[in-house]
């Protein structure tokens, strides 16, 4: 019988305040981001040391802050990449209140360095901002993608789920 005795190594860096968070592998290094500071993006060549690198928004979009009153940050945000893009889905809500909308950001490189760095804000892709009869707008996104259709889903609270075909 072989046993093989693996030693556990804790995650270094900027690893505190992480919450909501998605993971990416972009070229050589892994990325997160994460609810907080708008978006926070950290990155890492080993899964180990994580380092902070910048946030994708300055501010909340303006189309935010019109369609959720008192939004003062962004929530939740899910990645993937596709064809050469990378989507990043995200959160805008008041917590605790039933108005929110997911919106996405689009880029093509995850590497700050690269000269065609930018995230452009695409506005919203879902109308569950106008919802009046939920107890709780959407918080989590996730993704269901399969050879003919991409679906977003939303959830909303423990109790409601809503998904949408893009």
């Amino acid at each position: 019988m072989l046993f093989i005795t693996l030693a556990a190594s804790a995650q270094t860096g900027d690893v505190t305040h992480v919450h909501d968070p998605c993971i990416i592998k972009c070229g050589d290094y892994y990325y997160i981001y994460s609810t907080g500071d708008r978006i926070a993006i950290r990155r890492s060549p080993d899964l180990t040391f994580w380092h902070f690198m910048d946030k994708v928004f300055e501010d909340i979009p303006a189309w935010g802050e019109r369609e959720v009153p008192g939004v003062s940050n962004i929530w939740a945000p899910d990645i993937f990449y596709n064809e050469g893009i990378c989507y990043l889905y995200y959160s805008l809500s008041t917590f605790g209140s039933n108005r929110s909308c997911i919106g996405l950001a689009t880029n093509t490189t995850l590497d700050p360095a690269d000269p065609n760095y930018k995230w452009l804000d695409k506005g919203k892709v879902s109308d569950e901002c106008k919802a009046k009869n939920r107890e709780n707008g959407h918080v989590e996104i996730g993704f269901i993608l399969d050879q003919s259709t991409f679906c977003i889903c939303a959830i909303a609270n423990l109790n409601k789920f809503q998904a949408s075909s893009l």
